[in-house]
Order: C-alpha cells, then structure tokens, then sequence
C-alpha cells in the first residue's frame, strides 16, 4: 500500500489505533506494510500518536497521514490508549496509571511502544 504524508512527516515511531488494535511503525514504510496485513474500512480515519505527543491521522480514502490541528496527547491520554486496546487485553498486562506525573512523555512512549512491540 502506498500512503502519502501531507506537510511534513511524524517523528517516528508512532502508534496507531486500528479499530481497537494499536499498530507499532518505526518508519513511512513499515507503517504501510502494517496497514497491508490489517482490513480497513472504506472512507476510515484512524488516529495515530508520534513519538513527541503529536496526533496524526490516516484516511484511508486519500491514502494519506496529515498532523491535526489537537495539542500535544497527554502522559494520561496514550496510558489509556494502550490500556483500553485489544492488544492489552490480549496481552492481559495494563500500563500503571500511577506516578504519571514523574516521569516524561518520552519514557511513557517509550514504555507503551515496547508493550505494543511485543504484542504485534
């Protein structure tokens, strides 16, 4: 699948919700192998999440990823992406809600990819 980047491109890696599974892409292409092994739906918008905090959307109508204009996601925000995803589930594991404010975004992310990573 060929997916288009409008503007500029995210700061890998990124995560995205497809319909409740998070998918892990750590660069353009991978992410475009991901989405060829997954079903999407005609005319979707799936959210996704960089590695900085900045969301980004995929519509599969154009084929494209564009930045939206939301602020940056939250420490909270992307712990209760991956707790409320198939993948946790599946796993049976859950990302601590605790001590969030301690530590950085880029710790989180981090933790959340490497959670995703092995769940993929």
């Amino acid at each position: 699948m060929q997916v288009d980047f409008a503007f500029r491109l995210p700061e890998f890696p990124i995560i995205g919700d497809i319909d409740g599974w998070l998918i892990l892409a750590k660069s353009a292409a991978e992410f475009a192998r991901r989405l060829d092994r997954v079903e999407l739906k005609p005319e979707g918008r799936y959210y996704l999440v960089d590695s900085i905090g900045n969301e980004w959307v995929f519509s599969t109508d154009g084929q494209y990823v564009m930045p939206t204009l939301k602020r940056k996601w939250s420490k909270k925000k992307i712990v209760q992406m991956y707790n409320d995803s198939k993948n946790s589930e599946q796993a049976g594991v859950k990302y601590s809600e605790r001590s969030l404010s301690i530590k950085h975004f880029a710790t989180i992310f981090a933790d959340i990819v490497e959670l995703v990573e092995r769940s993929q």
